[in-house]
């Protein structure tokens, strides 16, 4: 499953520099020797965006590959896919690397570095995630990293990926088992503290 985004901020321009950008990488993957039975889903998140009104096409263009077969969805959230998937791929830091990393499955977040540039307090983050293949800034990364994924499904539960994968999460996507639990509990100390009760 690809989803694919806009960020804001994206000019035209660069969203089809961005869009060509990313179909190449796609092209890469198709060209390498991974198989003929591969399905690629294309999640389209862009419905809904003033920029595209009429023109949603433009988001992603018809991709003619090979051997991947080219799928789009345009219904509900991507979140709803995610089960049925054996690699996510997403192009940016939006919410669907967090709701990917959540789930825990395979995931790929393709880095368009003329787009995106990490910032100094996650650059260490950032390069943790490049190193076990979540990340990925060019070709190369990418197909490498999507075939470790799809064809050795254990890779993505090793310890190295889960430690990467727990540290962005700790830092980016807080979740527990309690949340209701949690919420109410930072409910209570603000009330608490607007009545004064804690001083």
């Amino acid at each position: 499953l690809d989803v694919s985004g806009l960020s804001d901020g994206c000019n035209s321009p660069d969203m089809l520099r961005h869009r060509e950008w990313v179909s190449e990488l796609f092209y890469r993957l198709d060209d390498c020797s991974i198989g003929n039975n591969i399905l690629l889903f294309i999640k389209i998140k862009g419905f809904g965006y003033k920029l595209l009104k009429g023109c949603e096409w433009l988001l992603f263009q018809k991709l003619p590959c090979k051997r991947l077969k080219v799928k789009y969805l345009t219904k509900g959230g991507s979140v709803e896919y995610l089960s049925y998937m054996d690699l996510h791929v997403f192009d940016g830091p939006a919410t669907s690397f967090v709701e990917s990393m959540v789930y825990n499955i395979p995931s790929i977040c393709i880095w368009n570095t003329e787009i995106y540039e990490a910032k100094d307090e996650h650059k260490e983050l950032f390069s943790s995630l490049r190193e076990v293949g979540i990340i990925c800034i060019n070709h190369r990364e990418f197909v490498d990293n999507a075939k470790k994924f799809i064809l050795n499904k254990d890779y993505w539960l090793s310890s190295e990926v889960q430690i990467a994968r727990n540290n962005f999460l700790k830092d980016m996507a807080f979740f527990s088992d309690d949340w209701k639990g949690d919420l109410q509990r930072a409910f209570s100390l603000i009330k608490d503290d607007e009545i004064g009760v804690n001083g």
